[in-house]
């Protein structure tokens, strides 16, 4: 294995133990359905050097600091992430790498459902009602059995993480 194949696992085995993948319903009016659909994925470490090494391999993405803070308000240490948040990114060039960098956690099956949501919104479906509500139950089962300690989660019942409404399985049917 050439170094740049060992490296290719060691930031699938990276993003197994530290990566998010992402998916968020929003209201957005503009939207003929009135939601819009939004993939992302984020990786974070505290050391800044691997995330920039993570983002000129993907050839995609950006590095932030986000600063943390624990339940009593004080700061902890600060925390910097990769966020990829380009839709043409996401199935261009992470796709293609998760898919031959396999990951070997639980977190392949959250990447599986991502991967579906991604191609979906390539093919347009979050525009249609039929398409929009296998969103919804794709990002509820990449939910299910996650604890809600420690972070904000959308309950099953709502979408979006900002003005979070109730999903209305009336209006969505055809």
């Amino acid at each position: 294995m050439d170094s740049s194949e060992a490296l290719g696992h060691h930031i699938s085995g990276f993003v197994d133990g530290e990566g998010n993948f992402t998916i968020a319903v929003f209201k957005q009016r503009e939207s003929r359905l009135g939601y819009g659909v939004h993939v992302m994925f984020v990786v974070g470490q505290a050391e800044r050097e691997i995330l920039e090494l993570t983002r000129q391999i993907l050839g995609c993405g950006r590095v932030h600091l986000r600063h943390q803070y624990n339940k009593d308000g004080f700061k902890r240490m600060p925390q910097f992430e990769l966020r990829i948040q380009s839709h043409k990114d996401c199935l261009l060039k992470l796709i293609p790498f998760f898919d031959k960098y396999e990951l070997l956690t639980k977190k392949k099956n959250d990447y599986l459902l991502w991967k579906t949501t991604v191609q979906m919104v390539a093919r347009g479906e979050h525009l249609t009602r039929k398409g929009l509500l296998k969103i919804i139950e794709i990002k509820k089962k990449m939910e299910q059995g996650r604890s809600k300690k420690g972070r904000k989660s959308v309950p099953i019942d709502f979408i979006g993480r900002h003005n979070q409404l109730p999903i209305l399985e009336n209006w969505f049917k055809e």
